[in-house]
Parts: C-alpha cells; structure tokens; sequence
C-alpha cells in the first residue's frame, strides 16, 4: 500500500495508498466528516511507511495520522506524533467514528512502548544478524529454553503471536529503520528467514 501522496479531498488530506477502492470510500467518508471536523490534516497511510510519511506533517493544520493496520499495530514504533491505527478491514462506521473522534482528539492511541532488556536486545540483534537459536545459545553461553524464553518475550513485546509473524515485521520498512534509530547492535542487515524455525 505503498505510493506517492495523492489528495483524497482537499490539499490538507493525503492518502498514501495505491488502493483505489480505499480511495474512493475514503472520499465519501471526508465528504461527511469535513463537515464535522474542519481544519483537520488527515494523513492516512500504510503502517510500515511511518517513518516516510513525517516530510507531509505540517504545522500549519492540526495533523492527524492514521495508519492502516494489516497484521501487526507496530507498537514498537516511537512516534514523535500520535499515531491512530486502524484494521486493514475495518467496516464504513469504525473509519467514520475514528474520523471524528481523532479530529476531535478525544481518541488516543495505546501508549505501550517497547523496553528491551539487555539479554532482549542481545538475542533480537543476533537473530537479525540470522543466528539460529542453538548459535545464540553457544555464543551466549546459556541454555536452550533460556533463549527460547527469551525470543518469546521479544516477539511478544513487538506484537508478534507466532514466529511467521516475526518474520514477516523483520523484513518490514519500520522495523529496519527502528532498528537502525534504537541502535541494536548497529545491525542493518536483513533478517535470514531459515534463523528461528
């Protein structure tokens, strides 16, 4: 859902998104709500492109951010703006309701912010690096069950339930750039797919 920023409604609404039928729903939905809510700069994108869409937040409106979720809400992200979240799926009254409500600044998003131990920062930036969990192990000097234990946390804190979630978000925009801005191991290199089966 990636792609240049194309006005939805006016000039202070941008919908990033090559989604045509998003689009035009979105359309209907601004015509709506603009009454409503005024003044409002929505910017309405996918997710994993957080860290592209700061260059279209402007001061002059009060901006609005709602990112469209698919199957992670990315939690981990440090927002330097509110971020509202919605479903990939979510029906015509949930889009119309968080409209409203995020103009109005009565909705705010979960405030949970990622913490990573040190042991967590560890095994996340070796599994990045793509060791597999008995290289972790060997290179630690711990337990098996200590890293597994360890790696669930970390999926947990990131929001993954399952592995495949993990490496779905490890090849992700967002979690490459907040890798590289939380500084984990200085590592930038791509995840190894075969690492935590």
């Amino acid at each position: 859902m990636t792609g240049s920023a194309s006005s939805v409604l006016k000039t202070d609404t941008r919908l990033l998104s090559e989604n045509l039928f998003l689009n035009y729903g979105l359309e209907s939905l601004f015509k709506d709500v603009a009454i409503i809510a005024g003044n409002v700069n929505y910017i309405i994108f996918d997710i994993d492109d957080y860290y592209t869409v700061q260059q279209y937040i402007t001061s002059t409106f009060k901006t609005v951010l709602i990112g469209i979720v698919t199957h992670n809400e990315y939690n981990f992200i440090d927002e330097h703006h509110v971020i509202y979240r919605i479903k990939v799926d979510a029906s015509i009254a949930e889009w119309r309701e968080l409209l409203i409500l995020a103009a109005a600044g009565q909705f705010f998003p979960r405030s949970e912010k990622v913490r990573l131990t040190a042991n967590e920062r560890n095994v996340l930036a070796m599994l990045v690096k793509g060791m597999d969990i008995r290289q972790i192990s060997c290179e630690l000097n711990v337990h098996l069950k200590t890293i597994y234990s360890v790696r669930y946390h970390v999926l947990t804190k990131l929001g993954c339930r399952t592995v495949l979630d993990y490496q779905i978000l490890s090849v992700s925009k967002a979690f490459m750039h907040w890798l590289t801005i939380n500084n984990v191991d200085n590592v930038i290199s791509r995840v190894n797919s075969k690492v935590i089966a």
